[in-house]
């Protein structure tokens, strides 16, 4: 993924445009002075939700429901319950029908019930899901339906039912062609006009940022950061429609979470050496009472609160490490699934070859068995590049996972802060003593994974899961030497790749081993699922 390297050209580009623009001020830079905020981070989303759970109208409000639940505050669960139950009623006496026209009603009741741990494909009999399969229907709103949908399917990795009766059936695919479709030129998207809007770009890299790995996506991102960077004034915030407002604010700071950039310390989003968005939202917006404001100096509004609680959670989790505010793999189900692992035919449908684009490739039984125990994820539902290269940090995950290595944070490492998503596998695989980082104190997340440090990790898991991984020093000669680039691989990798082609978690059909080049996805996935077979 290339995404951390562009971002930080552009990082680069604005802090020296920043000190030829200001060069009596000291230069912008992570960890800077801020503006202070008036109230702190834990004051505001302590304040809001009770504002919130004392409005009546919020038991009605998926929006409300999403943004407690994921937050850290104390809710009754029948609070969650009251919600759930009006659902059901309004099913019943609507026949299933949220809505006609704005599919996004299910998208916002799925995101809902996923965040209370809730079965959205079997409410009173009803499969929200299904409402989502018809792409018609779902685009018939617009850029908003598709995002909106988006996001609900990634809640959990959804499935999305195959309806007889629809002929243009959803796909992730086809929404996030959709979406970018829109795109403005020049960076941005808006309900339809031809000048971008900072909430509709901000609302679409938030359904973008999983798949921000593809390199159609990423480069949408980046103009759409470069964009907001651009728009953003000199007070740190946003105005839609020439209309200063905490909705844009609150978008753009949910935006930026989702892609892993603070937004209080990003040099691209602190203007004149210390505003952002961050302190706007809370200086010129936030309600000492609780509750935020749509524009300056009015009363408290609904939705602004409400969306203003959404920005101030997604921040409190990225500091925190954990998925972001529509990432919901941390909720606990309070329902069984449909497809239980002793079930024969459920185990089946689950190893089902998902991807379009694995039909020829070598490791396709490989990808097949690791996708389906959730060990590796394709880019979208149908596509899963396996020539990709893997980063350290994403193989870090992939190994945590295929151990079930319990999650544990790590300050070892100068350049993994517990607010990055990878904190919590890089931490796991250095306890397991698979990782240990460079000399200089440094992982290097971000750097492509060779084929001889992935053989080193490999080695080192396979000796945790209880395999033989031990060589001497003429079986390591022996079984190199038949391989022509073997003196390429450092002394440090010589036993580890000795072991990974012995016990065939490297292949020995070509007469290259090819040490120092960066791993494919579909060579990892070769390498880990041999090592779990074995």
């Amino acid at each position: 993924m290339n995404y951390n390297k562009k971002h930080y050209k552009i990082k680069i580009i604005s802090f020296l445009i920043a000190i030829l623009m200001v060069l009596d001020t000291a230069p912008i830079a992570y960890g800077a002075t801020t503006t202070k905020l008036n109230f702190s981070v834990d004051d505001v989303i302590d304040k809001t939700s009770q504002y919130i759970i004392n409005s009546s109208k919020s038991y009605n409000s998926p929006w409300a429901i999403l943004g407690l639940a994921r937050s850290e505050v104390s809710v009754d669960s029948e609070y969650y319950e009251k919600y759930y139950t009006n659902l059901e009623q309004l099913l019943e006496d609507k026949s299933g029908v949220l809505n006609e026209r704005m599919y996004s009603d299910y998208s916002g009741a799925i995101l809902a019930l996923s965040a209370i741990g809730k079965d959205p494909t079997n409410i009173v009999g009803y499969n929200l899901l299904e409402k989502l399969a018809d792409f018609n229907n779902v685009v018939a709103q617009g850029i908003n339906g598709a995002v909106w949908a988006l996001l609900a399917i990634d809640a959990c990795d959804y499935e999305i039912p195959q309806v007889d009766n629809i002929s243009n059936i959803t796909t992730r695919e086809k929404l996030i062609n959709y979406i970018l479709s829109r795109e403005i030129i020049g960076g941005g998207w808006s309900m339809g006009e031809t000048t971008p809007d900072p909430d509709v770009t901000a609302m679409v890299m938030q359904a973008l940022a999983k798949y921000n790995g593809l390199p159609n996506v990423e480069v949408s991102v980046e103009r759409g950061l470069t964009w907001l960077s651009t728009a953003q004034q000199n007070n740190g915030g946003y105005e839609s429609w020439e209309t200063k407002n905490s909705e844009s604010d609150s978008q753009v700071i949910v935006a930026l979470c989702s892609l892993g950039i603070n937004p209080q310390t990003d040099v691209m989003f602190v203007k004149q050496t210390s505003n952002n968005v961050l302190s706007n939202i809370i200086n010129n917006f936030y309600v000492s009472s609780g509750g935020f404001m749509h524009t300056e100096k009015t009363s408290v509004d609904g939705l602004a609160t409400i969306q203003g609680f959404h920005a101030l959670v997604a921040y409190d989790r990225l500091l925190k490490g954990k998925p972001s505010l529509y990432n919901m793999s941390d909720v606990e189900k309070k329902y069984d699934d449909n497809n239980q692992t002793n079930d024969t035919t459920s185990t089946q449908t689950a190893y089902e070859n998902k991807f379009t684009d694995i039909e020829q490739d070598t490791e396709k039984e490989s990808i097949i068995y690791l996708n389906g125990e959730g060990i590796i994820k394709g880019m979208t539902e149908t596509l899963f590049a396996p020539e990709d290269n893997i980063t350290r940090a994403q193989f870090a995950a992939l190994i945590s996972r295929a151990l079930s290595l319990e999650e544990v944070k790590t300050n070892s490492f100068s350049d993994v802060a517990d607010e990055n998503w990878f904190s919590g596998y890089v931490g796991a695989v250095q306890s397991a003593k698979i990782v240990l980082g460079y000399e200089d104190g440094t992982f290097r997340p971000a750097n492509y994974i060779t084929r001889q440090e992935a053989a080193l990790m490999v080695a080192r898991a396979a000796k945790i899961l209880g395999i033989d991984t031990s060589v001497d020093n003429a079986e390591i000669i022996n079984t190199l030497c038949q391989f022509v680039d073997y003196v390429e691989c450092d002394d440090w990798s010589m036993e580890a790749m000795a072991s990974c082609i012995k016990n065939g978690y490297i292949p020995d059909e070509e007469m290259n081993i090819y040490p120092k080049r960066d791993a494919s996805r579909s060579e990892i996935a070769g390498m880990v699922y041999r090592m779990l077979k074995d």
